[in-house]
């Protein structure tokens, strides 16, 4: 029996769970992100062993969680917005609140004690803190309109935690997930061991080199990267300097093609 994939907007249904804002139905949400997510479980498979203790920094609504679940791992989920409650993330709590393996730290990855997060009322998955992001880089607009218009958006307070915070905690995870909307480099600083492997967003004019640099002086590094959402690697892994130089060369401006992660592994 051939599956049917249920629409990305799929309508929400009465007295059923809903999405952020009731835009769709929650069960029918997670079915279409599972499918969407699963070919990159074949990415993440060389880095996470079941059992093994693993971060997801800027869990989010969890889609990346749902793939280090389905390898076995232990995740700590750590996001400004579960601070919050299910007000701007409910899809997470729907699919992992009575998961023992995950557990949710609702802070911040940044040094000091508080800071001020953008959330985007209408997009809160685009939510950020840093500033700069949000008001220099070409990928911070979609559809014609800025992810980080004034008004659009909530401005809230939220505590912090270091990488070295959540390691004192939780314990060195075996891989580390660091997708925080343009603060890549600065939430890499808080670390001051080297982690066995990880990946950090990037977006062609935005890319993460002060956390790439900040991880090869603690410690021999391979590189390579993935773009998109496409689950495969566009490379082999390489040194830091060689990986920069391909992606400079291949990298388009904007759209598929400018955007994906780095993945980094200890040797």
């Amino acid at each position: 029996m051939q599956t049917v994939s249920p629409p990305k907007r799929a309508a929400p249904v009465a007295n059923k769970p809903t999405t952020y804002r009731g835009l769709n139905d929650m069960a029918a949400w997670w079915e279409w992100s599972i499918e969407v997510e699963d070919h990159s479980v074949g990415t993440f498979r060389p880095f996470v062993k079941p059992g093994d203790l693993v971060f997801d920094i800027g869990a989010n609504r969890g889609r990346k969680t749902y793939i280090l679940r389905k390898l076995g791992a232990r995740v700590i989920a750590v996001d400004p917005l579960f601070a919050f409650g299910g007000e701007f993330v409910p899809e997470f709590a729907w699919k992992f609140g009575a998961d023992r393996n995950v557990v949710t730290v609702p802070k911040a990855v940044c040094a000091g004690r508080e800071t001020e997060i953008s959330i985007n009322r209408f997009m809160p998955y685009v939510s950020s803190i840093d500033t700069a992001w949000m008001t220099e880089s070409r990928h911070a607009a979609k559809f014609g309109e800025p992810y980080y218009a004034p008004q659009s958006l909530i401005k809230r307070k939220v505590g912090c935690i270091t990488l070295d915070g959540l390691i004192g905690i939780y314990g060195m995870p075996a891989f580390m997930k660091v997708d925080v909307e343009g603060h890549e480099n600065a939430a890499l600083k808080t670390l001051s061991v080297p982690v066995k492997a990880l990946n950090m967003e990037f977006h062609q004019d935005w890319m993460p080199l002060e956390a790439m640099a900040h991880l090869d002086a603690m410690g021999p590094y391979q590189w390579t990267y993935a773009l998109d959402n496409q689950g495969t690697f566009a490379t082999e892994w390489t040194s830091r300097e060689h990986l920069l130089a391909i992606m400079a060369r291949k990298l388009t401006k904007e759209g598929q093609g400018s955007w994906g992660d780095i993945y980094g592994r200890l040797l």
